[in-house]
């Protein structure tokens, strides 16, 4: 059986539910095609920094 990653980004500012539903069909189908998937969500460590930061001075009600 080949393995297979698939690499999404889809929690920027807010959360796509495109990407994610995107990501969830392609995934579905590589395994109805016989491959062994795995979903590997990219979060950028920069993005995590920014938003700690924002709700530190801004306040966590504002996400």
């Amino acid at each position: 059986m080949k393995r297979v990653g698939i690499l999404t980004y889809h929690y920027a500012e807010n959360i796509n539910f495109g990407a994610i539903l995107q990501s969830y069909a392609i995934l579905k189908l590589l395994k109805q095609k016989g491959y062994s998937t795995k979903l590997i969500d990219y979060k950028f460590r920069k993005y995590n920094i920014i938003r700690k930061l924002k709700a530190r001075f801004v306040g966590a009600s504002f996400f």
